[in-house]
């Protein structure tokens, strides 16, 4: 229906209505002069005013079916007018048509067009965690793909291709311009879309891009209060300024923010939850690493999730395996050989330390088997209420 409407606006426009009415009164008193020219013809198969129309019309539109034509000389000359001019009007409206449709095409590549699609996600504001989020989404099997996406914003023309070209099995629109100015907003359909997200503009100093990221949710918020708004901010200081625009979600900017954008465009709320957990204030739960105890070792993951729940109302989610490196001093200390002698001997002349090892190899397992044995350089990663 919206796309119907724009039609028939392009189609106001480029005065259409205007030269179809000019093509059919032209068709109308052509059809009636050859209709008086061909009356004193018996051999016309011109009787009737309708057959001096419908030939008109096959004329000017150069079909030529030739089931019916002018006999008299005055009806020949009349038709030979009548083709001229229908060459001339049939080039107008063709070429008026066409330029229609080559306008429209143009505008939508520049971002200038309403889009008319519904329960789309629109992505405002351009960064780096622009590709990593679309990347997380794809690969999001709660992110339904055929989501229809429409980027706004100021995009240069390379850069739009090599995100359509990056990101095929996607949908994309465009809206250039700033969603916060209502004319841009109304383009992007925001009314019928079921999620927005807000970027931290890169081509913005950081202040200017968090009061705008406001301004944009004040906007949208104004146009339609149930859409789900993410924002995405560089200063924890304008968060309570971004609440009362009654934003739904805040990332803060940082190293987590596509995986925390792509959950919160999945899972409402669900950035909430992670931003809790990674916070290590005193209230709460969080994030904790604490070493297995020795009356653990040997025994399973099964084990050590009872022992801390028990003990400390924690939840076990994983194990880190810190186990350190075989140095150089160890490997010369043992059972030394003439080869052993050598590089001591080399490194002494050299006056330079033998190399140690200074640091430790770390692995970690999410969610092991509850057969998982513990070992004695294993921490146990726990969601914990309080210090352990």
């Amino acid at each position: 229906m919206q796309l119907m409407k724009e039609i028939i606006n392009l189609i106001k426009k480029e005065k259409l209505p205007l030269l179809v009415k000019t093509i059919v009164v032209f068709a109308l008193v052509a059809g009636f002069l050859v209709l008086i020219a061909e009356q004193s013809s018996n051999s016309s198969g011109i009787k009737t005013f309708f057959d001096a129309v419908w030939w008109a019309f096959v004329t000017i539109t150069t079909v030529g079916y030739g089931d019916i034509s002018p006999v008299t000389p005055t009806g020949k000359i009349l038709g030979v007018f009548v083709m001229f001019g229908g060459i001339g009007l049939t080039s107008v409206f063709t070429a008026t048509i066409s330029s229609i449709m080559i306008e429209r095409r143009i505008n939508v590549n520049k971002g200038l067009e309403t889009v008319s699609c519904k329960n789309h996600l629109i992505i405002s504001g351009w960064n780096s965690n622009g590709l990593s989020l679309l990347e997380t989404l794809r690969k999001d099997t709660a992110f339904d793909n055929n989501t229809e996406i429409v980027l706004n914003g100021v995009f240069a023309e390379t850069e739009l291709a090599e995100i359509r070209d990056r990101f095929r099995d996607l949908s994309f629109y465009y809206v250039k311009g700033d969603i916060s100015k209502e004319v841009i907003l109304k383009r992007t359909n925001v009314v019928a879309c079921k999620l927005v997200v807000i970027l931290s503009d890169n081509k913005e100093s950081i202040k200017v891009s968090d009061d705008h990221t406001i301004l944009k949710t004040l906007a949208i918020k104004s146009l339609n209060h149930k859409v789900k708004v993410i924002a995405e901010l560089n200063n924890s200081e304008n968060v309570d300024h971004l609440k009362r625009a009654h934003v739904d979600e805040i990332i803060l900017n940082g190293e987590f923010n596509p995986f925390l954008l792509s959950s919160a465009t999945c899972d409402q709320g669900m950035s909430d939850i992670l931003r809790e957990l990674m916070d290590h204030s005193d209230e709460g739960a969080s994030f904790t690493k604490v070493k297995i105890p020795r009356g653990l070792y040997g025994k399973t993951f099964l084990d050590v999730a009872l022992h801390f729940r028990k003990e400390h109302q924690a939840i076990a989610i994983g194990i880190i395996t810190e186990a350190k490196n075989i140095g150089l001093q160890e490997i010369l200390n043992s059972e030394s050989s003439a080869i052993d002698a050598f590089i001591k001997m080399a490194f002494e002349r050299s006056k330079k330390k033998i190399p140690d090892a200074t640091h430790k190899q770390k692995s970690t397992v999410l969610n092991p088997s509850d057969d998982t044995v513990i070992g004695d350089n294993d921490f146990a990663i726990l969601i914990a209420n309080q210090i352990i």
